[in-house]
């Protein structure tokens, strides 16, 4: 089950949506692997402000999480938790890359303890105002 919960009136951000595409594609793909053996699995997208200019995208899921052990090493290019031939290890590391290009940023929250919970941060677009 996919849930939103889209914040209404976000300032304007300045990304590329095929980037942004790619990104959200991969953490979705990365959130419904690790749910495939739960029953009750939900991935939640989320929405909001952060101070006057700033968006939040947060990707959660109720899965088992990211063991402390995988973290450090998460967004490296061609590390998987996947058996062989399930996953390149690259759409963390890729996603990671082209966000960072843009001003924009992903990190895993460690302080999540309901499964696992990706942000993206981005930047909004200076006005006049």
């Amino acid at each position: 089950e996919i849930n939103l919960q889209l914040a209404e009136d976000l300032p304007a951000v300045e990304i590329s949506c095929g980037e942004l595409d790619i990104a959200l594609s991969n953490l979705l793909l990365n959130a419904s692997q690790a749910l495939e053996d739960y029953e009750n699995g939900e991935v939640r997208i989320i929405t909001r402000s952060v101070g006057v200019r700033g968006v939040e995208l947060l990707v959660e899921d109720n899965g088992p999480g990211i063991p402390v052990e995988n973290r450090r090493r998460i967004f490296e290019p061609f590390y998987t938790s996947s058996e062989i031939g399930e996953s390149t290890g690259l759409g963390l590391s890729i996603s990671q890359a082209m966000l960072n290009k843009r001003g924009a940023s992903l990190e895993l929250d460690t302080s999540y303890k309901d499964g696992a919970r990706f942000i993206i941060k981005l930047r909004g677009i200076k006005t006049d105002e």
